[in-house]
């Protein structure tokens, strides 16, 4: 997966499906969690701690962009198979 932007805008871009969504900051942020753990809970204590925040202040964002990312058909909870 390739995560580019431009430091307001980021694009998610699946190599071999080419499905791509765009992404805020924060949000680019939150994908690189979920990527990186392919998992949501994991994905939150990761972003919580990225940003120096208590994980109850990131928990909805992360599920927002997991549910962004589902709509598009990539799924961080395939680990890198048929998902992220």
């Amino acid at each position: 997966y390739l995560l580019t932007g431009d430091g307001e805008e980021w694009m998610l871009i699946d190599p071999v499906s080419r499905r791509g969504i765009r992404l805020g900051i924060d949000s680019a942020r939150a994908a690189e969690c979920l990527i990186a753990t392919a998992d949501e809970s994991a994905a939150v204590g990761l972003l919580a701690a990225e940003l120096g925040r208590g994980t109850s202040s990131v928990a909805a964002l992360v599920q927002e962009v997991r549910c962004r990312l589902a709509v598009v058909g990539l799924d961080p909870a395939a680990g890198g198979q048929a998902g992220l």
